[in-house]
């Protein structure tokens, strides 16, 4: 079953930047004392930035996958294009070749 992530998509700059953003501003919202933020700082950034690698991993493995997707449904649809037609792959190449 596939996840759903509600937010900005980090397969672009502009979702990554929203991204990083919200989060920020998320994070200084937080009600915490200033003793309790130096000592979680480094850790938490850390954190951050982990998951924002995964956030950007994802997102852009779902773009390529999509491409993948759409780049053979295309290539199906050419192939039912030109059996309609009675040619084959070959007869095209053979036709174009220089």
């Amino acid at each position: 079953m596939n996840t759903i992530r509600i937010g900005p998509d980090c397969s672009t700059a502009t979702g990554i930047a929203t991204f990083i953003r919200d989060r920020v501003t998320e994070i200084k919202n937080e009600e915490i004392t200033l003793d309790e933020r130096k000592l979680r700082s480094q850790g938490r950034a850390i954190e951050e930035l982990l998951a924002i690698e995964k956030a950007i991993e994802v997102d852009i493995d779902k773009m390529i996958d999509d491409m993948y997707a759409e780049n053979q449904e295309r290539a199906r649809q050419q192939a039912i294009h030109l059996q309609d037609a009675g040619l084959t792959i070959s007869d095209v190449k053979e036709r174009y070749e220089f």
